[in-house]
C-alpha cells in the first residue's frame, strides 16, 4: 500500500492492477506500491493542542506495551497479543473506531469525487497518505480544509505514513533504514508524522499507520532492523499522543511481527494487513485470532483497480476496517 508510486505510474497494461512492486511478490501477498524517493519533505507545524493531551512520556520504558522478550511464537499465544495500556487509555479517552468498508488511493481524491462516492459507493472510509520519505504521489488536495470537509461528509480517515523501508528491500528508488542509525531515523519519522497529522487537523488519539512494504524474508538482520525501527516509531508516536498502527504484507511484515522475539520490542496498537484474497474481513491466517482485538485491525483485501460511482472513476485498493481511525481537533 505504502509506496504509492505504484498505482499511479507502475501499472502495466498487461497486468492492469499489478504494479512493478507486485511482480516480485506472490499474488496473495501483494500490497500497495512504494513511493518515489524524490518526494520532498516539508515542514509542518507542531501539534497545537499538546498541553490538552496526556503526556505519554511518563509511561514505563516500553510505554506500558507488552514486549516480545525472546519468546517463541507458540509461547506468545494467546496472552501476549492483548490491547496495550497505551491503546486502552487512548481508546477510552480519545480514539475513534470505525467498522465497515473503505478504500485507499494513492492521491487524495478531489472534494467533488468524494461527494459523488459518498452518495453511491457504499464506502465510508478512506486511507490517506500524509507523508514520509517514500510517499510517491502528489497530494494537491490533502489540506486541513479538505480533511475537515470530507469528515463532515461522513467519511472516516485512516492516515498512512510511508517512512523508510527495510534495509533489504529490493524495490527501486527507496530510502531505506540504515541499521547504524535506525533509532534516530525512527524518531525523526515519528516526529514528522505527528507534525503532519497535526497540520491536517488530525487530533491526538488518532491512529497513524506506518507503511512497511514487502521485503525478502530469511534475512534475520534485516527483519530485526525493520521491526526495531517500527518499535521505536511506535513508542515515539505514543509520546506524541497518537496511536501507532502498522501496515504491511501478510507475507512479510505482518508474519514477522507476529513471530518476532526482539527484547524490549514495542508492539503497534493496530494492524493493517495486506492480503489480496478478495475476502472482506479483518481475520487472517497470519495473525492469531486473539491478537490485536477487539477493533484493532484493517485488512486490504483487493489491489489497485478502477471503480466508478456518480460518474467519477478512481484507482483504488479495497479495505475492510474494524479499527482506530482519525478524529479531528
Amino acid at each position: 500500500m505504502a509506496l504509492r508510486s505504484t498505482k499511479a505510474r507502475w501499472c502495466t497494461a498487461a497486468a492492469a492492477v499489478c504494479a512493478v512492486v507486485c511482480l516480485s511478490l506472490p499474488s496473495a501477498f501483494a500490497e500497495d506500491h512504494l513511493a518515489d524517493a524524490a518526494a520532498a519533505r516539508t515542514q509542518a507545524r507542531p501539534p497545537a493542542d499538546q498541553a490538552a493531551f496526556p503526556d505519554f512520556s511518563g509511561l514505563p520504558a516500553v510505554s506500558g506495551l507488552p514486549v516480545l522478550g525472546g519468546l517463541t511464537t507458540s509461547a506468545l499465544m494467546p496472552d501476549l497479543f492483548v490491547s496495550s495500556s497505551a491503546f486502552k487509555y487512548i481508546k477510552r479517552t480519545q480514539s475513534r473506531i470505525y467498522t465497515g468498508n473503505g478504500f485507499d488511493a494513492c492521491t487524495a481524491p478531489s472534494l467533488p469525487a468524494m461527494t459523488a462516492w459518498q452518495k453511491s459507493s457504499g464506502y465510508h472510509a478512506l486511507g490517506i497518505y500524509i507523508g514520509g520519505l517514500n510517499r510517491a504521489c502528489a497530494q494537491g488536495n490533502l489540506t486541513a480544509s479538505w480533511v475537515g470537509s470530507v469528515v463532515r461528509m461522513g467519511w472516516h480517515l485512516a492516515p498512512v505514513y510511508v517512512g523508510r523501508q527495510a534495509p533489504c528491500s529490493r524495490l527501486p528508488h527507496l530510502k531505506l533504514i540504515d541499521p547504524k542509525t535506525a533509532t534516530a531515523q525512527a524518531v525523526d519519522a515519528a516526529d514528522d508524522a505527528a507534525n503532519r497529522a497535526a497540520a491536517l487537523g488530525i487530533a491526538r488519539g488518532s491512529a497513524i499507520y506506518f507503511d512497511l512494504e514487502s521485503y525478502p524474508r530469511k534475512n534475520a538482520a534485516c527483519t530485526n532492523t525493520a521491526l526495531s525501527y517500527l518499535g521505536t516509531w511506535t513508542q515515539r508516536m505514543h509520546a506524541h499522543g497518537y496511536l501507532a498502527g502498522f501496515y504491511s504484507s501478510a507475507g512479510s511484515g505482518i508474519t514477522d511481527l507476529v513471530a518476532a522475539g526482539l527484547p524490549g520490542h514495542v508492539l503497534p496498537d493496530a494492524l493493517w494487513i495486506a492480503r489480496w484474497d478478495n475476502k472482506s474481513t479483518v481475520q487472517d491466517a497470519a495473525v492469531p485470532s486473539r491478537a490485536w482485538t477487539p477493533h484493532q485491525r484493517i485488512k486490504q483485501f483487493a489491489g489497485a483497480h478502477k471503480e466508478s460511482y456518480g460518474g467519477v472513476a478512481l484507482n483504488v485498493d479495497k479495505d475492510f476496517l474494524d479499527g482506530p481511525v482519525a478524529r479531528l481537533r
